[in-house]
């Protein structure tokens, strides 16, 4: 072959290689476009392996929506002192070996539900923690094997979910000697993102439409579907490939945020009106387990946890503020609003303020980017639960 020759087939080569390249590249830009304008996500998102992991199908494990206090999940412990409820209705229990055992009842969301549980950066601890981490240092402190520790926390759960959830045990004939609500964070977080940006009233649990429509996965959904699920490619054609065939196994979750159902708001209503509205709800509810459980002589310690995105809580590690300031969607609505959430709105002389619990602590806490604690922290915030209500818990010794 003549040299000549071979230089234009070279050329022609390198050309076509450049048209294909320009090609997967246009292409490339048009399925982020897609993907944007279609699923409201982008695949560069911090969030989007966790945005897009609610469509994994777990046939063992998954999360429903409770007809009178939200979501729960089915790995949760079972108890029905009565025929009316067969519920799955605990996060975790931690029972005492006496028969005159004292019943602690903790309520909150996923930061209360934690507290059973020992946290290290990757997440929960060795299984022989698990659950007993609260009842441990209670009956810890005071040297004995009294308390039973039932952890009726809801993971996402927030206001009025907590007073509802306490109705709802006492209707089924749950009888707990003392209450723990651990809140704050979700009461705030989720209304002003998840629920305002869905129009959806603050009352409401947290995207209370989608966890609907969520609960009617396709049971016929199967492997090839969780391999997308579970798979993050940074090229978005084949992430667009993926999204569709999801799609098409899960198509009952597709709910636009555009989409608004009948029964809700139909008339938008402002940032600061969400706000006044969660302010109002966290401490109307907080007073209506207060006055439900005042007459039974219950007593009830209203804990307000501490979050690293309220400014000046925290002398922060370097790992914190590196890694566990990154989520602002959540964490830019405590950083302005945190301070609204104070003690002349709560009825309980048990009101615990815990906000400022790290305010001199610089080791590492915290466990994520959002509001979690790792062992250490957690291990902190129960142990000044104990000590700020230590009157409350001596006397049901006695």
């Amino acid at each position: 072959m003549q040299p000549n020759r071979l230089r234009k087939k070279i050329k022609l080569g390198s050309l076509y290689l450049m048209f294909l390249f320009f090609i997967f590249f246009a292409m490339d830009i048009a399925c982020q476009y897609i993907i944007k304008s279609t699923f409201n996500m982008s695949i560069y998102e911090e969030d989007y392996a966790q945005r897009k992991a609610i469509f994994y199908k777990d046939k063992q494990s998954k999360y429903f929506v409770h007809p009178y206090f939200g979501l729960a999940s089915i790995a949760d412990k079972k108890n029905s002192p009565t025929d009316i409820a067969e519920d799955y209705l605990y996060h975790s229990v931690a029972l005492s070996p006496k028969k005159n055992d004292i019943k602690v009842l903790l309520l909150g969301g996923s930061v209360g539900a934690f507290l059973s549980n020992r946290m290290d950066k990757n997440g929960l601890g060795k299984e022989q923690d698990f659950n007993t981490a609260f009842s441990s240092i209670l009956n810890a402190h005071f040297g004995v094997d009294h308390f039973s520790v039932y952890n009726a926390s809801i993971l996402g759960g927030k206001q009025p979910q907590q007073f509802f959830k306490l109705m709802y045990l006492d209707l089924i004939g749950f009888e707990p000697d003392i209450v723990i609500n651990v809140d704050g964070f979700n009461e705030l977080a989720l209304p002003l993102s998840d629920n305002f940006d869905a129009k959806l009233p603050a009352v409401y649990p947290r995207q209370h439409n989608r966890a609907i429509s969520r609960t009617a996965l396709d049971n016929e959904c199967g492997d090839y579907s969780n391999y997308f699920v579970k798979s993050n490619s940074k090229i978005a054609i084949f992430e667009l490939v993926g999204l569709i065939i999801i799609n098409n196994c899960h198509k009952e979750i597709t709910v636009s945020p555009t989409d608004t159902p009948y029964w809700v708001e139909k008339n938008s209503k402002s940032y600061t009106q969400y706000v006044n509205e969660s302010v109002a709800i966290w401490a109307r509810s907080s007073n209506l387990i207060y006055s439900f459980l005042k007459p039974k002589k219950i007593s009830y310690i209203h804990v307000l946890q501490p979050n690293q995105y309220q400014v000046d809580s925290k002398a922060l590690s370097e790992i914190e503020k590196k890694e566990y300031l990154s989520f602002p969607y959540y964490g830019d609505h405590i950083t302005k609003n945190y301070h609204m959430f104070t003690k002349d709105l709560i009825k309980s002389n048990n009101f615990t303020d815990l906000r400022l619990i790290f305010k001199n602590e610089s080791r590492t806490v915290y466990a994520d980017n959002c509001c979690h604690l790792n062992s250490l922290g957690n291990s902190m915030l129960a142990r000044e639960i104990i000590i700020s209500n230590e009157d409350l818990f001596k006397r049901l010794l006695h």
